[in-house]
């Protein structure tokens, strides 16, 4: 079978063998590993949970600026880690804390990444919430991850147009890599 002809599988294989094989895949920190590990315990509490998350002034900051954005509306400001962590949910911070240190990282290299991808994350929980989506949360990820793919496709034109050849497949192969990393489950997975 061509090159062109190959079923979507071996495709998604291919590129996947491709890019784990170029060492381009984002290390996360350390501090994001534990929080995503302690929000996957189910004893973990707020308390212990904002108590982490405080160690990081970079992850509290994002924590803090997501929950007093407009797009929440509380009325009156949240300043403490933990009141945020029980204001926001588990799940949401999880989220927070995954996708702003892959889309961090990101951002480096395609200044705007974080911006654009957050903005969509939004207009995804938008939707999600009005269609009434059991997990608003999941569909979020998909808005802040759709456009992973663009730093490692990135190329120019002979003319100087930036273009990002196939970028949809590698962002899709990228954020499955990091949800598997995880431990997403399966359909968490096919929904991102």
């Amino acid at each position: 079978m061509g090159r062109g002809r190959s079923d979507p599988e071996e495709r998604k294989a291919r590129v996947r063998a491709r890019i784990e094989k170029s060492g381009n895949l984002p290390t996360l920190p350390e501090v994001v590993v534990k929080i995503v590990d302690m929000v996957d315990d189910e004893q973990t509490t707020a308390r212990q949970l904002g108590a982490e998350i405080a160690k990081d002034q970079v992850v509290s900051a994002k924590v803090l600026k997501l929950v007093n954005s407009g797009f929440y509306g509380f009325s009156q400001t949240i300043s403490t880690i933990p009141h945020a962590v029980a204001m926001l949910g588990f799940d949401t911070v999880k989220c927070l804390v995954l996708s702003s240190g892959v889309l961090e990282m990101m951002d480096n290299a395609l200044p705007g990444l974080w911006d654009h991808s957050q903005a969509c994350a939004r207009a995804c929980t938008f939707i999600a919430e009005e269609a009434d989506l059991e997990a608003p949360e999941e569909v979020s990820v998909i808005g802040l991850l759709h456009d992973l793919g663009k730093v490692q496709t990135r190329g120019r034109t002979a003319e100087g147009k930036v273009h990002f050849h196939k970028h949809e497949i590698v962002s899709a192969v990228m954020a499955d890599s990091i949800c598997r990393r995880f431990r997403f489950s399966k359909e968490q997975r096919h929904t991102v």
